[in-house]
């Protein structure tokens, strides 16, 4: 299709029939897809009748009480949140990079560490600086790992540590060791090798492409641990800690956090472990723009302030 064709399809498309779109598949109702939308039911209908009608398929249909997708539909979910997500994109950008003039929505994937870490501090600042600019944070999921491609493109990026992302944009924020944290227990001595391979281990993000080093290194040294638990959570992984035998892998900053509390305390772990290296990643879409490259800066900012204050 030559690009004079697509401008004159893309001129009898109300794109607004994007946004509906976006909504009915979601929502899978048209009722509760108004309600999102703030439209009247009888306009959010027709919005759907011209919707079957462009794609030749119910998109929608019932089931008992309630409706669901067509194969159809379930196929351009996803690719309708991406394509607003792309289309936000197109509108936000702006030429300028003074932060007084930005109006801007920026979102951000990473573990709740990551946003733990330093969110309050670059909410703060971009509070002071742009006001004008809004901060979304997401909780980074396995899932979101494994399709990392897409969670870049759907969003301003992605607070990961090196080693499970390549080939995208990046830049390095901090690093601090992991330790080993445990319910505090009196007369405890120090941990052998084998207390690692016996102890119940409470690990985060252990599956597929989504683990942390200090985990992969363990078994990498000859000791494999016996996992009870998984979760994607570091900020409730320690309350998963059942007694003074379990065990779990936390970065340095977090974990002094809850030994403050007196319930729990870090133990020196008979291997030697990596370093936690934080970075932050993004769509390579995203690097001239300037309020894009103004965002970064201010997060290597916030970073440093960081790294100065809980890793040194």
């Amino acid at each position: 299709m030559t690009a004079r064709r697509e401008g004159a399809e893309l001129r009898r498309l109300d794109l607004n029939l994007l946004v509906a779109l976006d909504a009915l598949l979601t929502e899978q109702s048209v009722t509760a897809a108004g309600k999102r939308l703030m439209v009247g039911q009888p306009a959010m209908s027709g919005s759907l009748a011209r919707l079957r009608q462009h794609f030749d398929d119910p998109l929608l249909v019932r089931s008992g009480h309630s409706s669901r997708c067509t194969p159809l539909g379930e196929r351009l979910r996803e690719q309708v949140t991406h394509a607003l997500a792309l289309a936000s994109r197109v509108f936000e950008a702006s030429e300028t990079a003074n932060p007084l003039e930005l109006k801007r929505r920026f979102t951000f994937y990473g573990s709740d560490y990551s946003h733990a870490s330093i969110g309050r501090r670059l909410l703060t600042l971009a509070g002071q600086r742009a006001p004008g600019v809004t901060v979304y944070f997401r909780q980074l999921t396995t899932a979101d790992v494994r399709t990392a491609p897409e969670t870049l493109r759907r969003s301003d990026g992605v607070f990961i540590p090196r080693g499970h992302l390549h080939d995208f944009p990046s830049v390095s924020l901090w690093e601090e060791p992991w330790v080993a944290l445990r319910r505090r227990a009196p007369d405890r001595g120090p941990l052998t090798i084998g207390d690692l391979r016996t102890a119940p281990w409470i690990h985060a993000f252990d599956a597929g492409e989504s683990f942390t080093s200090a985990t992969q290194n363990l078994r990498e040294m000859g000791v494999s641990p016996r996992v009870v638990a998984v979760t994607e959570s570091f900020l409730i992984l320690p309350l998963l800690l059942e007694d003074a035998e379990s065990l779990a892998f936390l970065q340095r900053s977090l974990a002094q956090r809850f030994v403050a509390s007196g319930e729990f305390e870090v133990v020196e772990i008979p291997l030697a472990t990596p370093l936690m290296r934080e970075a932050f990643w993004w769509d390579s879409a995203h690097t001239h723009d300037p309020a894009h490259a103004w965002m970064r800066e201010l997060i290597l900012e916030v970073a440093s302030d960081f790294k100065r204050m809980e890793c040194s």
